[in-house]
């Protein structure tokens, strides 16, 4: 698999074709990486990766439901808490987010990055 940068085409293809991951997706983990820092809890980040994950998965329903259920080591309770109860900050991940987002537009087809 050639890996020549995030817009790649072969890894957009096979993080489609994800039904069930067992070990988080390296180029997703290394996607969320740097948003570490805002997550209070490493367990948050971990849901946040297979939530992820779920959104990308082959599956009918992209409820927190057909998520869990297509990701292995998911539970909507855990998706819940995520959506819920997990602490951050949306004003100092948007930007960075923005940041980041933007530094992908120029490889491959690009992205279009909403504020």
């Amino acid at each position: 698999m050639s890996t020549d940068g995030p817009g790649d085409e072969s890894v957009i293809l096979r993080l489609w074709t994800y039904r069930l991951a067992l070990h988080p997706i390296p180029e997703l983990e290394q996607f969320l990486r740097p948003y570490r820092h805002h997550f209070y809890r490493v367990e948050s980040l971990q849901v946040l990766e297979r939530y992820a994950t779920g959104l990308l998965a082959r599956t009918d329903r992209k409820s927190g439901t057909g998520v869990a259920h297509a990701v292995v080591g998911l539970s909507d309770s855990a998706i819940y808490r995520l959506m819920v109860e997990t602490m951050w900050d949306e004003a100092a991940v948007s930007p960075q987010r923005i940041e980041i987002m933007v530094s992908y537009t120029v490889v491959g087809d690009g992205i279009v990055s909403v504020r």
